[in-house]
């Protein structure tokens, strides 16, 4: 008997699991329309191919979630079409479908009501649809809303909160305008709400969209580091840590580049009142204050003196003290510095100490499209100290890695640019 609970439940957990995503409609698309009419709803199609990986994505991490589920299992009858069958080529054309994923809200009579191309976030993916079908103003109607009253504080923060997405899907004058307004919106927002009342996670958001550059004083990123710990009450602490060690660090390497050494008083704040955002960030065997000071120490000694020496030795250190941990990431921008600092026009030193790091990275996980990146430049450091026939090697392994790239855009793209140099070699 107690067996045969334990199944019941179990079939009842799993039917909740089931309920929380999309439960697409199983058979023809004329099947669908005549149970939309039934229904009185109407359909959402979604367009896609097996080979999409745009399409993977939101089947894995959108359409399974619970709020994108309950939404439009309650409001439409909802359509999964792979339009490389037989059956449902004719219908892709005749909506004229040519990216993936292309989802359609249609009424039940077929009829287009709303296009959505690409992948995107199930907030937004949700924002999308509800305007569509009215049952969410649009941000145009939420920007009108504003206007008749300025002192919503509510409005202004959803209005900064979507901007971004929405000012993606305009263009030209259209465009210029809305960034004006909205830049000057976030100006009022915090200027009219005041900072003290901005200790929340919406106005942390909205801080780390508009606010992405420091001074030497600086309201808004004192004001977070003053109030770090009530920020960390009201949302995710690594969400609070990342915002400030963002700004900060960056401002440090901006004072750096242009060889302003009040970026050392600036490191000690990591070690006195940024302790706590910074506590907890590994860098392998060396704390944060060693880290971060490598790093400015030698974008200082590379940008300001000019010393590649002094560069070397202190981005060695840092790479050597993150170990194992260091990235992709880490050795992409030791490279980049390097190269933007010489101007592209590197020394003999330089190519030869790009050659051991390059050789580091590679030995890092990473996409095809990255590894070929590599590979590429590593080919060009070759050609930079005369070994033309290690640069030949280098470059048809990038040939061959980029064989493993899906986007077959991206892949042609990379091809061409190997073949070209070695055409050039």
């Amino acid at each position: 008997m107690k067996k045969s609970i334990y199944i019941t439940l179990g079939l009842l957990l799993l039917a909740g699991v089931c309920q929380a995503q999309i439960l697409f409609f199983q058979g023809s698309f004329e099947d669908a329309l005549k149970k939309a009419k039934e229904d009185k709803k109407n359909l959402f199609v979604d367009f896609y191919t097996v080979w999409c990986g745009p399409c993977k994505l939101m089947d894995k991490e959108v359409f399974t979630q619970k709020s994108v589920g309950d939404y439009f299992n309650e409001t439409f009858i909802c359509c999964h079409l792979d339009a490389e069958l037989p059956e449902n080529k004719p219908l892709a054309k005749k909506y004229n479908v040519k990216a993936f994923p292309t989802m359609i809200l249609m009424d039940a009579n077929g009829k287009e009501l709303k296009r959505l191309k690409g992948a995107c976030a199930a907030e937004q993916l949700l924002k999308d649809v509800k305007v569509a079908n009215g049952d969410e103003l649009s941000f145009e109607q939420l920007y009108e809303k504003y206007k008749k009253n300025k002192k919503d504080f509510d409005i202004q923060q959803e209005l900064l909160i979507e901007a971004p997405y929405f000012i993606m899907g305009v263009e030209g004058y259209d465009r210029d305008k809305w960034s004006v307004r909205i830049e000057t919106l976030f100006d009022e927002y915090v200027k009219n709400k005041g900072l003290e009342n901005m200790v929340n996670g919406p106005d942390l958001v909205i801080f780390r969209t508009y606010h992405t550059e420091i001074g030497k004083e600086d309201p808004i990123f004192e004001h977070v580091v003053k109030n770090y710990e009530r920020y960390c009450e009201a949302l995710n602490k690594p969400d609070v840590s990342d915002y400030i060690i963002e700004l900060n660090n960056r401002y440090i390497i901006q004072m750096c580049k242009k060889g302003n050494q009040d970026y050392k008083a600036r490191l000690e704040r990591i070690k006195g009142d940024m302790s706590a955002p910074y506590a907890g960030n590994s860098f392998g065997s060396l704390s944060v204050y060693e880290a971060v000071s490598y790093l400015a120490d030698g974008t200082y000694y590379l940008f300001k003196q000019k010393d590649e020496k002094s560069y070397f030795e202190a981005m060695d250190k840092y790479l050597a003290g993150l170990g194992a941990e260091a990235s992709v990431n880490d050795y992409s921008q030791v490279l980049e510095d390097l190269y933007v600092a010489s101007e592209t026009k590197l020394s003999e030193a330089g190519f030869q100490k790009s050659i051991v790091w390059i050789g580091q990275a590679l030995e890092k996980d990473m996409s095809e499209s990255v590894r070929v990146r590599l590979l590429v430049m590593l080919s060009d450091c070759y050609v930079g100290t005369g070994l033309r026939e290690k640069a030949k090697q280098a470059l048809n392994q990038a040939f061959l890695v980029s064989v493993r790239i899906e986007n077959k855009g991206e892949q042609k793209q990379m091809q061409d640019i190997v073949k070209a140099k070695l055409e050039q070699i």
